[in-house]
């Protein structure tokens, strides 16, 4: 799950950025869920964090009455340092301002969906890059697992088997339904066969039928999803690059 905020004092751009959210997920076959929450001044927003509500990515007006955008970043950072702000601002003469409050990117109003696709595609990729500690229960022992170490998961016998890309191989007893959320959430995985979920950047090839991994193992892609997972691995490649796949 990936929580939005969005505050801005004109209703109209608050409207039509929830629209970008809406059509960027459909076009861009995110696996993920996005949560989006909306605030006409920054006194609303920092209420609901100062309340301990957490989001992954703010998106924030500078030009605000009461109180701008940069002063309830601010605030913001003394709350939460991990959280993405993104500004936006008709003017670019506050993105020396920016830094200060380790704002993300600032998008220039009026906000085109290309500029905000763009801004939205970089920051997801930017989150899902940070290192994570994934926790594998294996038996009586307990693992943590850097998230960008796992090569491919697959079920055997019901255990799931996690692949690493330094070769170890660490079974547990979960099942795969119980942890897919975790993993397809992030734009790097995807579930080409229903015994398996496959790091993206551990793809040394594929066709329509194998994916190849780095470390030479063989994944099989089902007859049913291998459209999809073409299309969705594709855009997950040139998403990194900034780039899109017209499908």
């Amino acid at each position: 799950m990936i929580k939005i905020a969005l505050c801005d004092d004109d209703n109209e751009q608050l409207d039509n950025i929830t629209k970008y959210i809406d059509r960027f997920i459909t076009e861009d076959n995110m696996h993920r869920n996005i949560e989006v929450e909306s605030f006409s001044t920054g006194i609303e927003l920092l209420n609901r964090i100062i309340n301990d509500v957490t989001y992954d990515i703010i998106f924030l007006d500078i030009f605000m009455p009461m109180k701008n955008g940069v002063s309830v970043a601010k605030k913001i950072r003394e709350k939460d340092n991990a959280v993405k702000i993104i500004f936006l601002t008709t003017s670019d003469e506050f993105a020396v301002a920016s830094y200060g409050v380790h704002a993300f990117h600032y998008i220039l109003k009026p906000v085109s969906y290309s500029d905000f696709e763009l801004a939205l595609q970089r920051v997801i990729v930017h989150t899902d890059n940070t290192d994570e500690n994934y926790t594998i229960k294996a038996g009586g022992t307990v693992h943590y697992v850097p998230v960008h170490t796992i090569e491919f998961i697959e079920v055997i016998r019901k255990n799931c088997y996690y692949h690493l890309i330094t070769g170890e191989i660490i079974i547990s007893s979960e099942k795969l339904s119980d942890i897919e959320d975790f993993f397809l959430r992030r734009s790097e995985f995807f579930k080409p066969h229903r015994s398996y979920i496959i790091n993206g950047n551990c793809i040394s090839q594929s066709d329509n039928t194998i994916i190849t991994s780095k470390t030479g193992a063989k994944i099989p892609i089902a007859r049913a999803t291998s459209k999809k997972f073409l299309t969705n691995y594709m855009n997950f490649k040139l998403r990194k690059r900034g780039e899109k796949f017209d499908k």
